[in-house]
This record gives C-alpha cells, structure tokens and sequence, in this order.
C-alpha cells in the first residue's frame, strides 16, 4: 500500500514510473471531468449493472482503465500546480467573504455525453491481436474514433440545430459529437501515453540497391524469349526505377496511365534533356473527380538509372499485347490489380542481391519482413536526395502533386495537353529531383 506524502503542501501518493496509469491522483478530477463508474453505467445503458454478471462487471473495468487514461493525459507537476493554485484561489475568495469562485462539479446529465460508451468500445478493441505486436497498435483503434464521428454526423443526432460558421475561405461547423469533447480528447492523449505505438517502417532501399536490381533485370530481360516474360520483367524495371526516380509509394505506381505516358513523347525526347513524363490517373485526395498528375523524370539519372527506356519497354510489351489504354499495371483482361501482386518478384529482385551482393543487403537482415513495396523506394530516394544536396524545395515540388495545391478551392480543373502546358515551365525545377540521382 502506497503511503501519501507532502509534496509542497500537498498529500500526493508518489510513486516510480512503473505505477503510472494505475492509480488516481489528488486533484485529476479539476483537470477532466469525473464520474464514478456506477453513474458511468447509468449513463450508458440506462440501468444498474447486474451483480456477478461477467460482461458488466468487464464493463465496470475497462470503464475504470478509460478514466485513469483520461487523468494521465495531464502530468503530475500540472495536476499538483493546479491542485494547490485552486486552493489558494478559493482560500482567498473565503477570506474576503465571497462564496467559491468555482460552481458545483456536478450533477453531470443522465447521458453519455463524454463518450465513454465508445472508450469502452476502444479498449476492448485494444486487446486484440496484432500484426507486429501481441496486441494492435494505437493507430489501428483509433479509427474508431473517425468511425463514430462520421457515423454520428450522418446521424439524426446532428441533424438539427447544425450551426455553420463561414469565413472568406473556410466553414466551421458546431458539433454535439461526445468523440470530438473535452473528456475524450483527454482519454485519447492518455491513452496514447500508456500505450505508446510501435512504428514499423519499411526499410529505405538505397540508390546501390536499385542499381544491382537495374542490372539483374538487365539479365532476365534479354533471357526473357516471349512477350509475357517481357512483361514481367519490364514491369519490376518500372516499379524499382521510376518509383525510385520519382519517390512514388508502391500503390502510387498503379496510378500510372499508358495513353498519358504515351502523349508528347516526341516534345519531351526533343528537350535539351530528354525525359518522360509518368502520367498518373485517378482520385486524389483535396481534388474532385478524376484527373492527371503528371510527373516528369529524366530518361537516364547521373548514377545510370534508365527511367526512359524501362517504361519504353514496358510500353512496348502492351502494344504488342494488343493492351493500348488503362492502367500500366493491369491484369490480364485489363482489370485493376492489387499491389500484392507483385510482392513476390519485388522480393525475389531484393533477395537476388543479398545473396550476390551482401555489402549492400546484409546477410542477418529479413528481405520480406524489413523490405515493403509500399514505401521502402520513397524512403531510400528522400534520403538520397538529401545526402547528395538536391534542395528541400526541389523535394517538395516533386511531390507536390500528393499535397492540396495552395490556390483556395483546390486545384484547378485542366485538360491533359493544357495540364502539361503548365507542367512544361515548371521542367527546370521538377528534372532537378531525378536528374543528379
């Protein structure tokens, strides 16, 4: 049993970092509203938990393990300050005869209005299994968190008495949602500081990786005898140079358009530094409907890349195919494909220079744990660039087609050929990315 201690005139149980999160302190409840867990359950379902019911009494406890979150939100030095701030305060209203500066800290409503229903719902979930761990991480529960807000916010709850507040560029919008509270705001800091979050990052493939890579898909392509050999081969090319040359996350590859790809290749191999523009389309986040981004790379980088000629491959290959629109990236019938698809070859690329090439993938290291088609290329190029002193404004303006564009409203609505147009004076800047890699 811990004993309390005066700690600045305060009676405080202190205790080592192993007990956080596992006992209140005196004065959390001037920080963040608190209830007992009794009134919590009223609040809830309406009715008094039944006595020896296994699920209640689960509730009852994990109810218990949201409101410790929610104290822990706040470190003990600001619950102390506040704790003894608060007693001076109300010591001198005393003095002069006023009655407390504060009101009462309850009753609270007979209603869930702090969300602790779906705080409940969100420790349970956190004692799932997961992927990396024993248990899922902090970013997997908290969308439920989003869940709930938007499923409130189409709900008959928001409904009525919606107050807009709009300004020259923006709105806001007035919210009765307990999610978007202060109590909640304070669980999920508190809950964020128990549990922490265990970051998995793909590990940055360097730009000597992909230049053995380029030179063993050297091999196979002039070993490969028929078109859907070609194909595969040709594909990888595409996937490891471009995505490299351009810092696209794996997904962001199967955006590439063949009929965008295939305009203005006679204007860009004319330009006094031949490049290919790598046509994206689909749905971008911050821009309505579907449209182009385009993105321009150097046919072949300072280090010996070959963008150009691993995308005239591929272009190739499909126009033999008879495969002239569409995705790049296809399925045999022209369907869309999942990036899945090409794990194995991404895998067998990597595993191929580890085992002739073990000064630059080491031995010990797990190729398909460690490695990831998603972002394992964009990782290795940002680092890249900056090592070699390609600016950071060079940087951004490269991905400057993943970020809302900083015109208000969004982008504007372009045709292909004029979208281009606006691209082609921006080339000195935009070939400066890939150019030196």
């Amino acid at each position: 049993m811990r004993q309390p201690k005066d700690v600045d005139g305060v009676l405080q149980v202190v205790s080592g970092d192993e007990d956080r999160f596992q006992y209140g302190r005196n004065g959390d409840h001037l920080l963040v509203s608190f209830q007992c867990g009794l009134c919590h359950f009223r609040n809830m379902e309406g009715r008094n938990p039944v006595s020896g019911n296994a699920l209640d009494n689960r509730v009852l406890m994990l109810i218990r393990r949201a409101t410790l979150d929610s104290f822990w939100s706040r470190e003990p030095a600001t619950v102390r300050g506040t704790l003894r701030q608060g007693g001076k305060m109300e010591d001198i209203a005393s003095q002069l005869g006023l009655s407390p500066v504060m009101g009462a800290m309850g009753p609270f409503p007979l209603a869930d209005t702090t969300g602790m229903k779906l705080a409940v719902v969100m420790l349970e979930r956190s004692l799932d299994p997961g992927k990396n761990e024993k248990l899922v991480q902090y970013s997997t529960v908290r969308t439920l968190r989003s869940a709930y807000s938007n499923i409130f916010h189409a709900s008959s709850l928001h409904a009525s008495g919606v107050s807009v507040f709009s300004g020259a560029s923006k709105k806001m919008v007035t919210t009765t949602c307990p999610s978007n509270g202060f109590w909640f705001d304070r669980f999920m800091v508190g809950y964020y500081k128990r549990v922490g979050q265990l970051l998995v990052q793909d590990l940055a493939i360097s730009i000597e990786v992909v230049l053995a890579v380029q030179s063993y898909l050297e091999g196979q392509w002039v070993l490969a005898r028929t078109d859907k050999e070609k194909r595969s081969v040709s594909e990888m090319g595409v996937l490891f140079v471009i995505c490299f040359c351009l810092g696209l996350r794996g997904e962001e590859v199967l955006l590439i358009d063949i009929a965008g790809c295939r305009k203005n290749v006679t204007e860009t191999r004319a330009h006094t530094r031949p490049y290919v523009l790598v046509a994206l389309w689909g749905r971008f986040k911050q821009t309505p409907g579907e449209c182009y981004h385009l993105m321009p790379v150097v046919e072949k980088t300072a280090s010996g890349l070959r963008a150009g000629e691993w995308l005239a491959r591929l272009l190739g290959v499909l126009d033999r195919l008879g495969v002239q629109n569409g995705k790049l990236f296809q399925g045999l019938h022209g369907e869309a494909v999942k990036l899945s698809k090409y794990a194995e070859g991404f895998y067998t690329c990597l595993e191929h220079v580890q085992a002739t090439r073990p000064d630059l993938i080491e031995s010990d290291i797990d190729v398909r744990e460690d490695y990831g088609l998603s972002r394992s290329s964009r990782r290795g190029v940002t680092t890249h660039a900056r090592n070699i002193g390609i600016p950071e404004g060079v940087i951004q303006a490269n991905n400057r087609w993943r970020k809302e564009e900083s015109a208000r409203g969004g982008r504007p609505w372009l045709t292909m050929q004029d979208y281009y147009t606006d691209v082609k004076q921006s080339l000195p800047l935009l070939l400066k990315f890939s150019a030196p890699l």
